[in-house]
């Protein structure tokens, strides 16, 4: 059987080896063999294409860069050539154009770094003459591959590592300080042991801060979630962050407090951050969308949706919505305006807290609100009468005027909490 296996190996190299010249012809042929053993659970491809490389001399990366440029998938590529990747080490500079194809085709996603992380932990001298080069070259790109790189490293020399990367923090190359950044954020650190090594990258990282490089901060942001849970120093600085005027550093954190939502809504800092936010104009509309998403899973914790009251009242005051009359409430934050219409005793509350409140650009909150819930046919409303009970005689009747004035224009709901209000009185 062995000798079967051996035989019919050899047979497949010469066929891939007779496809040399046909980069297409060859990952077209690569590609069928993968489909085939992933049917067998019988691995040899990888085996095969180090033998091309290896034994043959066949630049093998470079095919594979020809072979998506004539027009092959760069996720079957890849799959194609993961497991063998970490067994290509004689030529850097093909490697690494692959690798471009790969960030560039697959549109960063997190696997195809792991094929690098694996060749870094068997062949670190390579994997040096790999970072040697992605140091000189100027492009997005090599910046995964440096962390990922590093990150391997560090699982048997993590001091090592540390200290190098604190030492890249300040590298002529944008790209190398990003990835710096990010590699400190996800060393394998070891509470309580490790805190001292924590305590030094925070503090890089607010250094950096104070530099106000739109690149940099962007990367703070993302390293700082992943500190999150190890000492509230980036908290603080994701705080800061939240404060900042610059709406591509405001995004980053609506989606970092978006990713987080569910481990940290309970914690301060965190409604400190989404309050931060509500200044957020209406024409940024990818902000929004994550502040939507987290009002929707803050509305599901029964005891936190006061904070949800507490952000549309601040977004209202604070935001350009009041001055834009061709956009609506439920088209700004359709998840949780939604969620919202789900329970009727939150929103009787949230109703008659916007009613009773001074400003008029609330009022135009809830002159929008009321119109969404028009749209879900929501009509038998009544005033929070434990709120009610809590007012003095004028302020019913301010209640009132704006019921009837202006705020809501729906007759049926209007009358409906008119009748509320006359029980009251």
């Amino acid at each position: 059987m062995e000798g079967q296996n051996n035989n019919s190996s050899e047979g497949l190299l010469k066929e891939l080896l007779a496809k040399a010249d046909q980069p297409l012809s060859l990952f077209e042929k690569l590609s069928s063999l993968r489909r085939e053993e992933a049917a067998k659970n019988d691995k040899i491809l990888p085996r095969l294409i180090s033998d091309l490389s290896n034994q043959h001399n066949i630049d093998i990366c470079l095919l594979a860069v020809k072979a998506i440029e004539q027009g092959a998938n760069c996720f079957t590529v890849f799959l194609v050539m993961q497991d063998a990747i970490p067994f290509l080490t004689r030529n850097a500079n093909s490697l690494i154009l692959l690798l471009e194809k790969f960030y560039s085709g697959m549109q960063n996603a997190s696997q195809q770094y792991l094929p690098i992380g694996q060749l870094a932990r068997i062949h670190q001298h390579f994997s040096r003459k790999l970072l040697d080069i992605f140091f000189s070259i100027h492009n997005p790109f090599v910046m995964g591959y440096i962390s990922t790189i590093f990150l391997a490293f560090s699982e048997s020399h993590l001091d090592a590592i540390h200290s190098e990367l604190l030492s890249l923090i300040n590298h002529e190359s944008i790209h190398v300080a990003k990835a710096a950044i990010n590699a400190l954020s996800r060393l394998p650190y070891q509470l309580p042991a490790d805190q001292e090594k924590i305590d030094k990258s925070m503090q890089v990282s607010k250094l950096l801060a104070k530099k106000n490089s739109e690149d940099l901060d962007i990367e703070i942001v993302a390293a700082m979630v992943n500190l999150l849970k190890t000492s509230e120093e980036p908290k603080k600085l994701l705080l800061t962050y939240a404060q900042r005027d610059n709406p591509i550093i405001l995004y980053q954190v609506s989606l970092s407090l978006l990713q987080n939502c569910k481990a940290f809504i309970q914690e301060q800092w965190f409604k400190d951050c989404l309050m931060a936010l509500s200044r957020t104009s209406c024409s940024h509309r990818g902000i929004l969308h994550n502040l939507d998403l987290i009002l929707f899973c803050i509305l599901q914790i029964k005891g936190e949706r006061v904070v949800v009251q507490e952000f549309f009242v601040q977004w209202a005051i604070k935001s350009n919505f009041s001055a834009t009359s061709n956009e609506q409430v439920g088209t700004l934050f359709p998840s949780s305006i939604h969620q919202l219409t789900n329970d009727k005793q939150f929103l009787e509350t949230f109703i008659t807290n916007l009613l009773n409140h001074d400003d008029s650009k609330v009022h135009h909150f809830l002159f929008s609100l009321a119109h969404e819930l028009s749209v879900y046919d929501i009509k038998d409303l009544k005033l929070d009468k434990e709120i009610l009970n809590n007012l003095h005689f004028d302020d019913l009747i301010y209640i009132c005027r704006k019921v009837l004035g202006y705020v809501i224009l729906d007759g049926d709901l209007s009358c409906s909490l008119i009748f509320s209000l006359f029980r009251k009185l």
